[in-house]
């Protein structure tokens, strides 16, 4: 067991290497950025595009809102955060809807369609986050409702979003397909894309936003942050 975890580790950190080299020529430098959240749970965003009137949605908070509750702080913008996990909508109910009103929390998952879906659990059933594409290759699962975000901003009554973040298991790819395929273009993307996953096909990905006018602006670990120019 301890060959097989040192093994994992080397693995991934190799991989992240090859992440390293591979975005470091692609990303532009030229914006200033800050970082907000806990260690584990911070996002760059870059300075001087959200403001009190920004409307920001969170996919994916877990049981860490720290970026979303600096974001309120820092620039008094209203959070529209979408998680299904029942440890989850356990957390946000007791820590944080009750003292953060313009904190706003929905029970739902974020997809490429309407429809109800499973959400596999983790290995480690001490962690929180779940994975519709079943991440993890486990057999429990739970089901719960999704959206797409065109359907979210409808019934939000939303005409266009500011910052997006999701961080949702593996499920940000079609999400994010969906997104463009519907026009929908937030100003700033922060999306991390969960492992184990290939380069290439984060490679893909960013070029296919790098197409639709997105600029890779930060990258930490596996959590990038795109600006629309």
């Amino acid at each position: 067991e301890y060959m097989k975890n040192l093994f994992n580790s080397i693995t991934y950190y190799l991989k992240l290497i090859h992440s390293e080299i591979v975005f470091f020529h692609i990303i532009n430098h030229s914006f200033k950025c800050e970082k907000l959240g806990n260690p584990g749970a911070d996002w760059w965003i870059p300075l001087g595009f959200i403001d009190k009137n920004s409307i920001c949605y969170s996919g994916g908070v877990g049981q860490d809102v720290s970026f979303d509750l600096e974001l309120i702080k820092k620039y008094g913008t209203i959070i529209h955060a979408f998680d299904p996990t029942p440890k989850s909508i356990a957390f946000i109910k007791e820590k944080v809807t009750k003292k953060q009103k313009n904190f706003h929390f929905y029970p739902i998952g974020i997809w490429k369609n309407n429809s109800e879906q499973k959400f596999y659990f983790p290995k480690n059933n001490e962690h929180v986050s779940h994975s519709i594409v079943n991440l993890q290759k486990t057999n429990q699962y739970f089901v719960a409702d999704c959206k797409t975000i065109k359907k979210i901003m409808s019934e939000l009554n939303h005409k266009k979003i500011d910052l997006l973040k999701i961080d949702i298991e593996g499920a940000e790819y079609v999400v994010l397909e969906k997104m463009i395929k519907d026009k929908i273009s937030p100003k700033i993307i922060c999306v991390e894309f969960d492992q184990p996953t290939q380069t290439q096909k984060i490679l893909s990905m960013v070029n296919n936003l790098s197409k639709h006018g997105y600029s890779l602006i930060k990258k930490s670990y596996y959590n990038f942050t795109f600006l629309k120019i």
